[in-house]
């Protein structure tokens, strides 16, 4: 790996440098790759058959055999490896969906939606599979209840807890180590979850660093870093058909190190607070109802604290970033005549923004006073009709929008959804979803890691607009497998560009709003998804061809180019095998393989001397944004798990290997003036993992 950090811009550089060194020493197996200066182009998941390429339910049962770089079960891991979903940073949280950004996808847990979901920068995420009770992704023929998206929601449901006995699970991974514990308080009326996640991180970092790390190097030899969630959840039954939970969530990631010499010192992080009360009841056999509170914060902060000069001594600045929302939603579902139903709601948002709020001087506090405010008011509704063979739905959106600097907008949606089934084992489906979102994600460097700014719709940016419409085939027998093909065109409006990313993280944020450019983009592809479910042997086979662009009036002459994570071609197989078990022992393989073609860089085409100008070096020019395809990204996936079972207890020991074959994937490209060459930063090397976990029943 090889990389120069200003070229990058604070904290990049170290940001990537971290998420190597994390990797418990493996990332020395990747070597320095150089090139020259001329450039040439170069089961996991299962679903109802009826779903087909819109929406994907994700079962917890197979989370444990997907492979991640640090064996922890991750559903967004999950959703990478579907159709139509391209990664950006390898082995991060960061994907993009139909040719959508990175921010205009939505995930939630119970109806709330979380900000920050990066965990260890990005290497996994900040909801425990543990609390989970089912997820899903959607992509198309979205609910009338999902809503500022553009492009996908992932939504997660936490389980129950148990009302009749105590179980849980104690875990340990390369870099986690977690506890989860559900059990009755009062018999069949309360419940308790608690949920526990610590890295020790810090530990083995430093631990390693003493070993391979020389202090002429320029690299810290120690860090601080913290990183750990805590659930709990309170589940009341105070009658037959009502529940009443009370649940809190909180996530903290945050790292401090020391640079060169010891002249300054840089820290990052980012947190979320959520806490929710929900209630469910069953006011009649046709007739339930729901009803949610809840408050969310959202935090990231980056601070450099410099000695520069003798005169001058203890200069800190820091860009702090802030979303607090407070929200409630209340949702009634009424069975009509079969096979029609209703779902009528509201929903309601005020949302508080401080992006890049500024310090400096030696204290680290901001004023959160000068926030930007949104009202987000919403009434929606569907009408569905849903038999053995077919499922037709209508969902309608109102919104109404309210900003602090006098913008207001009354924005409608639409969404249409219809499978139908020919016969026993051959579909159709057809979605069309006309989609808004209100706040804006200012996207940074580098991708994967959660230090966007997020900000709302308002004069100075409209919200983000889509139209997207798919057309496609189901089929599926009585052995487990099934087949889904289908193409999409999507359209976009809104967009925002923040032209000055690495200044973002540069601390240069003042007059943020005077760097955003707003445009359109287009997208359009064909997916493809073959499963097997059932048997000793699942897995899956999922193909996406697409392009995207993006227009913008003030780059590029106003033409379009490339999309930074258009990657036009993208594979991913899954396979796990199960051996034949007994009544104390289960063991089985997985392998996963991933094809993709390369993401864009944008690379200077040249150099020239500007003509009458007194100037001795030559000055570089560009052609137009993301004007060179890095090389293919190929990764193998291996992994081996086995299970001792016990009368009251369940074992489990997984050994993984992420990147086996050691791939030196490009994330990017800089060019080394004093080599004279063009130098590759490569991401992930060769990454083991392995994962003990003790289950109590």
């Amino acid at each position: 790996m090889s990389f120069r950090s200003n070229s990058l811009g604070f904290p990049a550089g170290w940001l990537l440098l971290l998420c190597l060194l994390l990797t418990a020493g493996s990332a020395w197996a990747q070597e320095p790759e150089t090139r020259r200066d001329t450039l040439v182009e170069s089961q996991i998941v299962a679903r109802r058959s009826t779903d087909g390429l819109s929406l994907y339910r994700i079962e917890n049962a197979n989370l444990s055999r997907l492979i991640t770089p640090m064996g922890e079960a991750d559903v967004v891991k999950q959703v990478q490896r579907l159709p139509g979903v391209s990664f950006t940073m390898e082995g991060t949280s960061a994907f993009s969906v139909r040719g959508g950004n990175m921010g205009n996808n939505q995930l939630s847990l119970d109806g709330v939606t979380l900000y920050g979901i990066s965990h260890l920068l990005g290497l996994t995420t900040i909801v425990p599979s543990e609390i989970l009770s089912d997820t899903e992704f959607c992509v198309g023929g979205f609910e009338s209840d999902d809503g500022n998206l553009l492009s996908s929601h992932i939504r997660m449901k936490s389980a129950d807890g148990d009302f009749y006995r105590a179980k849980g699970t104690l875990s340990l991974s390369n870099l986690m180590a977690s506890a989860f514990v559900t059990t009755p308080i009062v018999k069949e009326k309360l419940s308790a979850t608690v949920s526990a996640r610590w890295s020790p991180a810090q530990l083995e970092y430093n631990a390693l660093a003493k070993r391979l790390i020389d202090e002429d190097s320029g690299l810290p030899r120690s860090i601080q870093a913290g990183v750990y969630d805590l659930y709990g959840k309170l589940d009341w039954r105070p009658a037959a058909r009502h529940q009443l939970s009370l649940s809190w969530l909180r996530t903290d990631d945050h790292y401090a190190f020391n640079g060169a010499g010891g002249s300054s010192r840089d820290s990052l992080g980012w947190s979320n607070n959520l806490i929710l009360l929900h209630w469910k009841g069953e006011m009649s056999r046709q007739l339930t109802m729901s009803a949610d509170v809840s408050a969310n914060t959202f935090g990231s902060t980056q601070i450099q604290d410099r000695t520069l000069y003798a005169n001058l001594h203890n200069t800190s600045l820091g860009v702090q970033s802030r979303v607090q929302e407070y929200q409630a939603a209340v949702t009634a579902d009424l069975a009509l005549t079969r096979p029609w139903s209703v779902r009528m709601g509201a929903d309601f948002r005020h949302t508080a923004f401080n992006p890049a709020a500024m310090k400096s001087g030696g204290s680290h506090s901001v004023d959160w006073a000068g926030a930007d405010r949104s009202n987000l008011a919403v009434l929606h509704g569907q009408l569905s009709y849903e038999t053995s063979r077919m499922l037709a739905r209508l969902a309608l959106r109102l919104n109404g929008f309210q900003s602090d600097d006098g913008f207001r907008r009354l924005v409608p949606e639409w969404r249409l959804r219809f499978n139908y089934y020919f016969n026993d084992w051959l579909g159709v489906e057809g979605t069309y979803d006309r989609m808004a979102q209100f706040y804006h994600t200012l996207e940074g460097t580098p991708t994967g890691i959660t230090l966007d700014m997020i900000v709302p719709a308002g004069a100075y940016a409209e919200p983000e607009k889509a139209d997207q419409v798919y057309l496609g085939l189901m089929a599926h027998d009585n052995r487990g497998w099934s087949f889904s093909a289908g193409g999409y065109a999507k359209w976009m409006s809104g967009l925002v560009y923040y032209a000055d990313a690495g200044q973002f993280f540069n601390l240069g944020t003042l007059g943020w709003k005077e760097n955003l450019d707003i445009g359109t983009g287009r997208s359009y592809g064909l997916e493809l998804l073959l499963q097997k479910n059932e048997g000793s042997l699942t897995g899956q086979l999922a193909y996406t061809f697409s392009k995207t662009d993006r227009t913008f009036p003030g780059i590029n002459e106003g033409q379009p180019f490339p999309y930074k994570f258009d990657r036009r071609h993208m594979l991913n197989a899954d396979a796990s095998y199960r051996f034949a078990e007994t009544q104390t022992f289960s063991h089985g393989v997985s392998a996963a393989f991933t094809c993709t073609s390369g993401h864009y860089e944008t690379l200077q085409a040249g150099w020239y001397l500007p003509y009458g100008l007194p100037v001795d070096e030559a000055l570089t020019y560009y052609t137009h944004p993301n004007n060179y395809r890095l090389s293919a990204y190929i990764r193998l996936d291996l992994s081996y798990n086995m299970t001792f079972k016990r009368p009251r207890t369940n074992h489990d020991i997984s050994f993984g290997v992420y990147n086996a074959l050691n791939r030196h994937n490009a994330y990017s490209l800089t060019w080394d003036t004093e080599a004279g060459r063009w130098k590759q930063l490569s991401i992930l090397p060769i990454f083991p993992s392995v994962k003990y976990c003790i289950n109590f029943r």
